[in-house]
């Protein structure tokens, strides 16, 4: 690219304006390598003036490069932080961090957000708590111009990886972040600057994503990039006094062309030139609604679960009770002793610290309340268990496995199971059955006629309770699937129905006692999945009848916060409701660190005749000497030029 038209685009960009690019991509990319190379093809006109300037490091790298007889040379650049991997085999990038640099002459800035690779090497649960960990930290942004993700060419692994990480990231995404995507390929030196392979399977891996719902449209077009972080490694092994023959000199300056034009073509990209319109930027609040949306749908999946099944629960004792009341057969004195309303309540326990317990058939205790069983985790195999980042009430958590109870192992030295079978729990909760007496109708019995005619009243309000707990149960399948409802439309990818697995859950778990199995909870859970999926099935008519017509989505973001008010406010169930939520989202806080690393533009010296950069200490003797010893080796280009910031 020329340098006047760089210039030209820099000078209509606003001033003092932030470019915001979020980086994702596997593990093994070469992300913070990415880094480093693009802030110095934005930052250096040539390979030859990287050489004479202090190069930006923005992140500590190392690697190994062998020079022009063969020798191999361990080069490491910058100072090691905690956030950053360097042994061979581990996720380099552990933490969200922001790298900052100004471009062009210091009137704008780029702002690259290095996230930790997808397919993480500690595990699918790591790629779960990263997802989050990188929301959490754009929340922090007003916008982003570009979410990049980058891929090696000719990878045949892609279908699976690319997926993968589009459903990690982008089903907590809104739809309008599509708009926003760009794909860069990383070590493209061999592939000839191309993707290779690799662009047939992302097509692929796109199509199959416009192909499901909510079929979010991602380009493949302007929107693709290509680069090669060696000419980077070059740099520094330069500058580590590695010397490097005739054509691998020529290879690397080739690289530096293409991938400084491909940068510098990028940023076009996002600012817009004199044919193309800037990318609109994705507005990050939007994505938080929806993303603030999704952690409250998760964090009530299990509480209304077990609240549905509390529901059901009542109005078959209710049903039962209604019956015994109704029996002719029954003395006065037993009929008197009936005259209540049966209530199953259900009683939580806060845990101050997680607690790993077994779930197994055998380390549960099952009880029977009002005819139905119940289970208690009686088996805390240990307590507390102050293993962090182990995703709450999953169980076969893969984190689980380093839990103090497995010993290293896969099975738990205090119970004996699997540790699949296991789970931190932040709450407990236990059936219980109530007894709710009305003392006004107690006192008022003095004949049987009077008691006949309570007999009536109670059997009234049980029919009265009744409906309204029918009611209530419709209300929370409803919420559950107008949940269900958003996350699908709202997100790029198809979301993940964790109200549907867990109830899912609950029916393997019955089923697992065999012949002590209530069939009657089991035809209710499975009447439950059927009752869920028709109910999403009508807000996808409707919204298809709304589409047409040119209307907004069903749910919006607000929607599902009135909802959940609505749940809360439920006569018998939303104070129960309420608490569980609360239990869920106070049971355990991520700790998130908001950390930019700002730098500023290196003092440069400039290549052209008699130019020295006004804010550079460099000498005209020591740019004569640069002249001097233009034609001789790199180590030696090296060693008569030395220059400080002031």
């Amino acid at each position: 690219m020329a340098e006047s038209n760089i210039e030209d685009k820099m000078e209509n960009l606003n001033c003092n304006a932030d470019i915001n690019i979020l980086l994702l991509g596997p593990s093994g990319v070469g992300k913070s390598t990415f880094i480093n190379a693009f802030a110095n093809y934005l930052t250096f006109t040539d390979i030859e003036e990287a050489k004479y300037n202090t190069p930006m490091v923005l992140i500590a790298s190392q690697f190994s490069m062998r020079d022009k007889k063969g020798t191999m040379h361990d080069i490491t650049i910058g100072d090691p932080d905690q956030n950053e991997f360097l042994q061979t085999g581990e996720s380099a990038t552990q933490d969200v961090k922001t790298y900052v640099f100004p471009t062009w002459n210091g009137s704008n800035r780029i702002r690259l957000i290095d996230t930790p690779g997808m397919m993480d090497n500690r595990g699918v649960d790591q790629d779960d708590i990263n997802a989050e960990n990188i929301l959490s930290y754009i929340a922090n942004l007003q916008e982003l111009h570009a979410i990049c993700i980058l891929l090696k060419p000719n990878e045949s692994r892609y279908t699976i990886c690319f997926q993968y990480c589009i459903n990690q990231i982008f089903s907590r995404l809104d739809r309008s972040a599509c708009d926003n995507i760009i794909f860069c390929f990383t070590h493209t030196r061999g592939s000839d600057y191309g993707p290779g392979e690799s662009i047939k399977i992302l097509g692929r891996a796109i199509r199959q994503i416009a192909s499901r719902p909510p079929h979010a449209k991602i380009r493949m077009e302007r929107n693709i990039f290509y680069f090669d972080n060696e000419p980077f490694k070059y740099l520094a092994a330069v500058q580590n006094g590695v010397q490097f023959g005739l054509k691998a000199k020529e290879k690397y300056i080739e690289s530096w062309e293409k991938s400084t034009e491909q940068s510098w073509r990028l940023i076009n990209y996002i600012t817009g030139d004199s044919k193309n319109k800037p990318l609109k930027p994705h507005f990050v609040q939007s994505t938080n609604a929806i993303n603030e949306a999704r952690r409250m749908i998760h964090r009530l999946s299990q509480p209304l679960a077990e609240i549905t099944q509390l529901i059901h629960h009542n109005m078959i004792v209710l049903k039962r009770h209604t019956e015994l009341l109704e029996n002719d057969n029954a003395s006065l004195e037993e009929l008197k002793n009936k005259l209540y309303i049966p209530v199953i309540g259900l009683e939580s326990t806060i845990l101050s610290q997680p607690v790993t317990v077994c779930a197994a058939r055998k380390c549960c205790e099952v009880y029977t309340v009002g005819g139905k069983n119940s289970y208690h985790y009686k088996q805390r195999c240990h307590d507390p268990c102050h293993l962090k980042q182990v995703p709450k009430e999953m169980i076969g958590a893969v984190e689980l496995i380093h839990c103090a109870a497995m010993n290293g192992t896969s099975t738990c030295i205090v119970c004996k199971c699997d540790f699949k079978v296991h789970m931190h729990v932040y709450y407990l909760t236990e059936t219980v059955e109530i007894k709710e007496l009305d003392t006004n109708i107690q006192s008022n019995i003095t004949n049987k006629e009077d008691l006949i005619n309570c007999k009536k009243q109670v059997i009234e309000d049980i029919k009265i309770r009744h409906n309204e707990l029918n009611y209530e149960h419709q209300a929370v399948t409803e919420a559950c699937a107008k949940f269900a409802h958003f996350l699908q439309n709202n997100a790029i990818t198809p979301f993940n129905d964790s109200y549907k697995g867990y109830i899912k859950f609950l029916i393997d778990r019955e089923r697992s006692m065999g012949r002590c199995c209530n069939k009657e909870t089991v035809i209710h859970l499975e009447q439950l999945i059927l009752q869920h999926e028709e109910m999403k099935k009508r807000f996808e008519e409707v919204l298809k009848i709304n589409k047409t017509a040119g209307k907004d989505a069903v749910i919006a973001a607000q929607d599902v916060n009135e909802t959940i008010n609505k749940l809360y406010s439920l006569k018998h169930n939303g104070k129960k409701i309420e608490e569980l939520y609360y239990c869920q989202k106070n049971s355990r806080t991520k700790e998130f660190k908001n950390t930019e690393y700002i730098h500023e533009r290196p003092c440069k010296v400039y290549l052209n005749v008699g130019v020295i950069c006004k804010n550079s200490e460099v000498s005209r003797s020591q740019y004569l000497v640069y002249l001097a010893k233009k034609n001789n080796t790199d180590s030696d280009l090296l060693s008569g030029i030395h220059h400080r910031k002031k």
